[in-house]
């Protein structure tokens, strides 16, 4: 059965419903909460080729959902999931991440973890495959990230770098039903 656009018109609403009802997602420094959630919508381009045989489209997208606990002013640790996905399929694992504040609207992350599943429709791929990133996020409504995945496929360890800009706060949420309206109208159009 080929699925059709309004069944991922419908996970898209789910994940943009989602914040609303999880919690604070102010991720200023702590004033009045002890920590808060993270829902990012990262849009990257690799840097590099990926190797052969593949569509070579250099696109993808990055989600992380987190929860970030405040150990002082200026810090927080915590984890979460990171999930990927480009022309070539997607991967999902755990990371730990880490803010340090550099003022009261802007905030330096790092994140480091595995993907432990996914799928390639070019490659086998070998699970854990490291993840890590960086980002400099504005009051937590868009932000710049820069990361490196290595995807050992079929028995080869490569190296992708990549960049973007990482949108938060309800911006993610308004990014991902976009990209599912626009990804359902493609499979539309295209007869799925």
């Amino acid at each position: 059965m080929k699925p059709r656009w309004p069944s991922f018109a419908l996970l898209a609403t789910a994940l943009a419903a989602f914040p609303a009802v999880a919690g604070p997602f102010d991720g200023s420094p702590p004033a009045e909460h002890s920590g808060f959630l993270v829902f990012e919508n990262t849009f990257s381009t690799r840097l590099n080729a990926k190797p052969e045989p593949t569509d070579g489209g250099r696109l993808m997208t990055h989600w992380q959902l987190c929860y970030l606990h405040h150990v002082d002013e200026r810090n927080a640790w915590g984890g979460g999931v990171k999930l990927t996905a480009d022309t070539d399929g997607a991967r999902v694992g755990p990371v730990v991440r880490y803010r340090r504040w550099l003022s009261d609207s802007v905030g330096l992350d790092v994140g480091v973890g595995s993907y432990v599943a996914g799928q390639d429709y070019s490659f086998q791929v070998g699970f854990p495959a490291p993840t890590v990133d960086v980002g400099v996020s504005f009051d937590d409504w868009v932000g710049f990230h820069a990361g490196l995945d290595a995807l050992d496929r079929d028995d080869d360890v490569h190296f992708e770098p990549y960049v973007g800009i990482r949108f938060g706060r309800w911006l993610a949420p308004v990014t991902t039903v976009g990209l599912g309206v626009l990804i359902g109208a493609s499979m539309s159009s295209m007869g799925y």
